[in-house]
Order: structure tokens, then sequence, then C-alpha cells
């Protein structure tokens, strides 16, 4: 018997626009900003501003510097951890 497929979270970073585009692998709901979080390395957590469009969450990160950050993603099922590099 085949388990069930658990949505994974998605990630497309846009380095032009500077925004992080976060969504279900299966697109049919969202990540909820709340279920989000932008650290750094050492662990600290960024505060950026962050929206629900177009079934993903956007989150904004034009004052930030180039450099690797990590995108925590918290759910019911699991939590993972995604590095994301801007430049």
């Amino acid at each position: 018997m085949r388990s069930p497929e658990v949505n994974q979270p998605i990630v497309f970073a846009d380095q032009k626009l500077k925004k992080i585009f976060v969504m279900n692998s299966d697109r049919t709901g969202t990540v909820l900003p709340e279920n989000l979080q932008l650290t750094i390395k050492q662990g600290n957590i960024l505060e950026v501003p962050s929206n629900m469009s177009s079934g993903m969450t956007v989150l904004d990160v034009k004052g930030m510097k180039a450099g690797g950050y990590f995108l925590n993603v918290h759910s019911d099922v699991s939590d993972k951890t995604i590095r994301i590099v801007l430049f």
C-alpha cells in the first residue's frame, strides 16, 4: 500500500525583484507567513515583510545584504530548512 504523498514546500527566489516565493508542492495550498522563519547562519531570526498573493507567500528581501540565509518552514507534518543565497 502506498503512503499518501506529503506536501513539501517549494521556494523560488527572484534575484531581480528581490523576492522569495513559497508554496506547497501540489500548489493547492499556501504556506502561511507565520510558518516561515528566515535566519542567518548564527541562528538570528530576520524580520522581512511578507504577504500572501496568488496562492503563495511572498517575502520581500529588498533590504537584505547578499549572502546565504536559511528559510525554516514549519508545518504539522514536518519542519524543513531550505538554504537561500541572495546576490
